[in-house]
């Protein structure tokens, strides 16, 4: 971590610290949770390089600290997570962190908003997963940065800020009005001249047109600049989005339209771009299928088209007892981009959860992932975890 960099986080990190208090003095109620868990496992080779023979054995430790100031109106998230991995042969250890500060709020029966300032300092590439649904739909985090295939194999380290606000507003019983705007600030410890910054704003009106089907249109504009000599981007999307309740459980939304990319040394060009859902989520599962196109920014010196398809599923066995299925393919195509390497990317895990007091969890949990679209050879990644997580304090 550079100097820079550190002196971000710990700004960051001092400035929250100092807001605590005041934010717990207009609070109604305060919840505080962390689930620090401990797993032992092995890996084949988990950081995708180039080569044979890079499996190892680990000890993991986990901890995501987490506070919530609750009132009537408004709820403000203060989290962190810090992870810290031991391999037993050729990697030494790893610590990934991140933080964020998170606000939501409803000041009146019209309007809601929302502002989220966050911090992630990880390795790219390194096969995790976060569970849970994606979020979908206009009101959801804008996706700020690209997925780093061309990255992945040399161990490069990301650190990204990023800055986001928006709101909602009824504008009628049936018509509502949502925008978001971001700024985000990309990092790389080796591969410095991937560097960027960009902000953008997506706006949106919907309007519900039956009892459970919205419809709705959308623009986007992001503008992103690289530290090194690839100039600057600027990106218009217009979008057509809709929102469609299939029965109780299940739900298909998304946003489809193109994207006009324009870049000041190799010129224009217009490429298809959107995002299509579908959920279904019941007292006893959750499943999600996503698949989405986004021209977005990447450590590789430019934009790329990034499709991904995706897939996550939860079932309660038991009411102590729960699997997950994670999949995903990611794809990135050139549209102005100066470095090549692999570009494509899956991976896919298999989890047990089995609660085994009320705060103590057993997990287990198998992962596979292969990256492709290079003449190098590497070997995939497989392998496999079990470990012990433990639930403290309550979760609001």
């Amino acid at each position: 971590m550079t100097g820079s960099s550190r002196a971000r986080r710990n700004v960051m990190v001092f400035a929250t610290l100092l807001a605590i208090p005041e934010i717990a003095q207009a609070t109604d109620d305060v919840a505080f949770s962390a689930d620090p868990s401990i797993n032992a496992g092995y890996a084949n080779n988990p950081f995708l390089e180039q080569g044979s023979g890079r499996g190892s054995g680990y000890v993991q430790a986990r901890i995501d600290p987490e506070v919530k100031f609750i009132n009537e109106l408004t709820t403000i998230t203060v989290a962190g997570m810090d992870t810290y991995k031991q391999y037993f042969q050729h990697y030494g250890s790893t610590n990934d962190i991140g933080a964020y500060v998170d606000y939501a709020g409803k000041p009146s029966t019209r309007l809601r908003t929302h502002a989220k300032l966050s911090y992630d300092n990880s390795i790219i590439g390194q096969n995790e997963f976060t569970t849970g649904s994606p979020d979908t739909g206009l009101s959801s985090a804008p996706v700020t940065s690209g997925s780093d295939i061309s990255l992945i194999g040399t161990r490069d380290r990301r650190q990204q800020l990023q800055a986001e606000g928006g709101l909602v507003y009824t504008l009628s019983q049936h018509t509502t009005l949502t925008t978001t705007a971001y700024y985000v600030h990309a990092r790389y410890s080796h591969l410095t001249l991937g560097d960027y910054d960009g902000f953008g704003d997506t706006t949106g009106i919907s309007r519900q047109v039956a009892e459970r089907v919205q419809l709705g249109v959308q623009g986007s504009f992001a503008y992103y600049t690289y530290k090194a000599g690839f100039g600057h981007t600027s990106i218009y999307s217009p979008q057509a989005s809709f929102s469609v309740g299939l029965t109780s459980y299940w739900k298909f939304d998304g946003a489809v339209g193109a994207s006009f990319v324009d870049n000041s040394v190799s010129g224009s060009t217009t490429t298809f771009t959107g995002n299509i859902n579908i959920c279904r989520n019941t007292p006893r599962s959750d499943f999600c299928m996503t698949a989405r196109r986004a021209a977005l920014p990447t450590g590789s010196g430019q934009i790329q088209n990034e499709l991904l398809i995706g897939t996550n599923y939860s079932y309660k066995i038991t009411p102590l007892s729960t699997v997950t299925l994670n999949a995903n393919y990611t794809q990135n195509s050139a549209i102005q981009s100066f470095i090549t390497g692999p570009s494509k990317y899956l991976r896919g895990s298999v989890g047990y959860d089995r609660r085994v007091t009320e705060r103590v969890h057993f997990t287990l949990e198998a992962r596979y992932a292969n990256i492709y679209g290079t003449s190098v050879h590497r070997s995939a990644d497989y392998g496999a975890q079990a470990g012990i997580s433990v639930k403290i304090g309550r979760s609001q």
